[in-house]
């Protein structure tokens, strides 16, 4: 009876310390970074904007699909025992046929703190919250025709994000050991003045106000682990947007008549797996895809990513 309560604690202790601190393509890291150490996560991703999901789900192709190019960069400071502060910048090119657009997107800074350590008790998880806040520096609005949406790289409006984190490793056996996480995040969004063609819609001489709806998302996470420098992951991630009402003049669409500013609510479901290599100079490489697989209201997509981070 003995050896197989031991073999049972053991289980609940992860074989890979670096774990916790490595995250995901779609998730940060699920526990606080220590105090003066850092993480510097690099992400490439290649975007193939294919389709539009219906409002019944159907998705059907877009006339105007293009490709971009973005390059996230995000960093991760440990300012004390139990929290770190955090920020995240966003550069893009877009290009379809002989028209290209480069900018930079939002900035994202925040502050995580860790309730509660993942190894403290056997059975519960380890828990963080995060607060972070984006600063609206992306292109949003007055968007030339010929390239339309090739120019939207922000928001427009300061949002405030709150999430909760949670996080367990597993041993397997001596070789293999395995992690979760769950992650559950609620965005809240400012109004945002709109003038012509822009992120959220518009037309020739659109200009008025929009009072952003709101957002949320759930993200589960499976990572499995090969000794120390392999692993692999899968994410699964839900997203909700709530309706956005606009106070104003609508503007005209291409027939001359007056734009739909209606923003109604809409959700996706999307999966992102990857692989991860680990060298011993506490370097990683990992690559993978981001891809939806259903939606509605939302867009179609398919993305190819590198993320070379670093622990210190």
């Amino acid at each position: 009876m003995y050896k197989y309560v031991v073999f049972f604690f053991a289980f609940l202790l992860h074989a890979n310390e670096n774990a916790k601190y490595i995250g995901s393509l779609l998730c940060d890291p699920p526990t606080a970074i220590p105090y003066t150490h850092f993480v510097i996560r690099n992400f490439l991703f290649f975007d193939d904007h294919r389709g539009i999901y219906q409002s019944n789900w159907e998705s059907s192709s877009r006339r105007d699909s293009y490709n971009s190019i973005q390059f996230e960069l995000q960093t991760f400071s440990g300012l004390g025992s139990f929290f770190d502060i955090s920020l995240s910048a966003r550069f893009y090119c877009t290009q379809k046929g002989r028209y290209a657009y480069c900018n930079t997107g939002d900035l994202v800074a925040g502050l995580d703190f860790q309730l509660l350590e993942d190894e403290k008790f056997p059975f519960l998880p380890g828990v963080k919250f995060a607060v972070r806040e984006v600063f609206p520096l992306g292109n949003y609005q007055l968007f030339d025709l010929k390239r339309g949406d090739m120019e939207k790289t922000g928001s427009g409006c300061f949002s405030t994000q709150l999430a909760l984190f949670f996080y367990k490793g597993y041993r397997f056996s001596q070789n293999w050991s395995f992690s979760t996480i769950l992650e559950m995040q609620y965005q809240i969004n400012s109004a945002v003045t709109v003038k012509g063609f822009h992120a959220y819609g518009g037309g020739f001489g659109t200009d008025g106000k929009l009072l952003v709806g709101n957002a949320w998302r759930a993200l589960a996470n499976l990572q499995a682990f090969y000794g120390k420098p392999f692993s692999l992951s899968l994410d699964v991630l839900y997203e909700h947007y709530d309706g956005s009402i606009f106070y104003g003049h609508p503007g005209l669409n291409f027939f001359g008549r007056p734009c739909n500013t209606r923003q109604p609510s809409s959700e996706r479901v999307s999966l992102a797996p990857s692989i991860t290599y680990q060298f011993p100079s506490q370097v990683g490489v990992m690559v993978g895809s981001w891809l939806s697989i259903c939606g509605r209201n939302a867009e179609q997509f398919i993305q190819y990513v590198a993320n070379v981070f670093y622990i210190f």
